[in-house]
């Protein structure tokens, strides 16, 4: 069956549908569901009730903040545009959390600073494997969220690979495409000095430019000085070969308190049980839980609640934004847990 963006869609296992706004790969979808969440869906476990035909006279149209399908009406002809214009500036940028440089946490972000439409991708590498992150759709003059990082993450990380299209509607010079990968030396990550105050950010962040398509880039390199004091700080190498991430690997780290939702874990048989009593008994050992690492004073806290249709997921999110809104909360680690399980941060 095929499941294009826009189409409207019903749950095959559960109660509820939404509008596909994200084809994820070819067995998996991103749903906007009648609640305003984003849920990850199998296509074998959903339906089409209306085609992109039938909703075409009411496009969903993104919140910007997401990666959601944007309207192609939003793709509007600027009168004022010079078609001959090409100053572009394609950037990734970190930016700490909180504003401290000295946090451990780092927001990831793609800066489109031109006047087009850009269609990318984003792919990391880390030893012999990579991985696609996110792609879809930028507007001009628009910076977007990826994703979060611990400095030990991006340790594990050697590249990041940027894909891209310009393009607008209308008359316009066109632009070459963007193929850029950019070699991480991970020691800039824990430098103040690389982290600048900048036009895309009220605190200072770490802005690495994405320029020459088809042209491999390194971040900039650090002297010989600036190494030997990281290496006494952090007590890893600057080019961070296998061995020295094997070692670093090999510390000591605080546990990650996992508590796996699913329904089996939970009661010896669940067989005759409806889907409300299943959820009763998943949302009362989640909230009992989560006392109990606030009580006990857990740093950070996995809930494992898989896919499915995504029920259990978001009624734990709205939890968390209702009752707990002191407690910050994102996805687990995709490479971990795929779409499967939420990471509540208790204490930073």
């Amino acid at each position: 069956m095929k499941i294009s963006i826009k189409d409207k869609v019903r749950f095959l296992n559960d109660t509820g549908g939404g509008i596909v706004v994200r084809v994820i790969d070819k067995d998996n979808v991103m749903i906007l569901t009648e609640d305003d969440f984003e849920v990850p869906a199998a296509v074998k476990n959903l339906i089409v009730i209306e085609t992109t035909e039938k909703v075409a006279e009411e496009p969903y149209v993104s919140d910007l903040s997401y990666n959601y399908a944007v309207n192609e009406e939003e793709e509007y002809y600027d009168e004022d545009f010079d078609e001959n214009d090409t100053n572009i500036r394609l950037l990734l940028a970190f930016e700490p959390e909180g504003g401290d440089v000295l946090n451990n946490k780092l927001n990831m972000y793609l800066i489109n600073d031109s006047h087009y439409w850009l269609l990318y991708n984003i792919v990391t590498t880390s030893e012999d494997t990579q991985a696609g992150i996110l792609s879809g759709k930028l507007e001009p003059d628009t910076k977007l969220y990826i994703t979060a990082y611990e400095k030990e993450e991006l340790n594990l990380i050697k590249s990041f690979t940027v894909q891209g299209i310009f393009y607008r509607n209308g008359r316009y010079k066109m632009q070459n495409p963007v193929n850029e990968t950019v070699v991480l030396k991970h020691s800039r990550f824990y430098k103040d000095s690389s982290f600048t105050e900048n036009d895309y950010f009220e605190t200072a962040a770490l802005i690495i430019e994405i320029e020459d398509p088809c042209k491999q880039k390194i971040i900039e390199s650090v002297s010989q000085a600036d190494i030997t004091k990281i290496l006494k700080e952090k007590d890893f190498s600057e080019n961070f070969h296998k061995q020295e991430a094997q070692k670093f690997k090999a510390k000591p780290e605080v546990p990650l308190l996992e508590v796996d939702l699913h329904i089996n874990e939970l009661v010896d048989n669940s067989n005759g049980m409806s889907n409300a009593e299943m959820l009763e008994i998943q949302i009362s050992h989640f909230r009992s839980e989560l006392e109990k690492a606030i009580s006990d004073k857990v740093n950070r806290i996995v809930f494992i609640h898989g896919i499915g249709a995504g029920t259990l997921k978001m009624e734990i999110r709205k939890i968390l934004e209702k009752e707990y809104k002191f407690l910050n909360y994102q996805d687990a680690s995709y490479q971990k847990y795929g779409f499967g399980a939420t990471m509540v941060i208790l204490r930073k």
